[in-house]
């Protein structure tokens, strides 16, 4: 089967690379989010064959199990697979699944060493983060929104991509405003 190159969304998350911020692909189902996440896992592998990648597909029968335990197992489990003292990047697909996600997540995002990648259906993290982290303000844009601090960017896939040169602009702002 052909896949698309996804070269725009590559060249946001390239930007946004090692920066202190949650990267979210959201979409409808079978819209490509998966298909992202591994070419930008091959983009980092061409940059640097020894690259330490955990690639979490939570509805594969392989991690399926995952889904069944508690978020402090599923942080348990990520943190006993990364390599010391380098940066780990962290991939999970469907993280919606698992119980507590997003206590999950603030676990990974005050971790040192690790940038990560979420992808899920459309709506299932993004509100339950911002109800999670009620603190932090929302700044909506036409294709994406940003939680200050926690979940910083949501791209969401369609079939066809007409924002492309906007999300580009809206993860250098970010990058530049919030990265590390």
């Amino acid at each position: 089967m052909q896949t698309v190159l996804r070269s725009q969304y590559l060249d946001v998350l390239k930007v946004l690379k090692d920066k202190n911020l949650i990267k979210v692909a959201t979409g409808v189902r079978r819209c490509g989010k998966s298909t992202l996440m591994s070419q930008f896992q091959d983009l980092l592998r061409a940059e640097n064959p020894e690259v330490a990648i955990i690639d979490i597909n939570i509805d594969m029968p392989d991690f399926r199990f995952l889904a069944e335990k508690s978020w402090k197992d599923v942080y348990d489990f990520i943190v006993t697979h990364l390599t010391k003292d380098v940066t780990n990047y962290v991939f999970i697909d469907e993280v919606q699944n698992v119980k507590e996600f997003e206590k999950l997540l603030e676990g990974l995002y005050v971790h040192p060493n690790i940038d990560f990648a979420l992808s899920r259906e459309f709506d299932c993290v993004i509100d339950q983060m911002a109800e999670y982290f009620s603190n932090m303000c929302c700044i909506g844009h036409h294709h994406s929104r940003h939680l200050v601090r926690h979940i910083d960017v949501e791209f969401q896939f369609f079939f066809q991509n007409h924002q492309a040169k906007t999300l580009k602009q809206l993860a250098q702002h970010f990058s530049n405003r919030y990265g590390r």
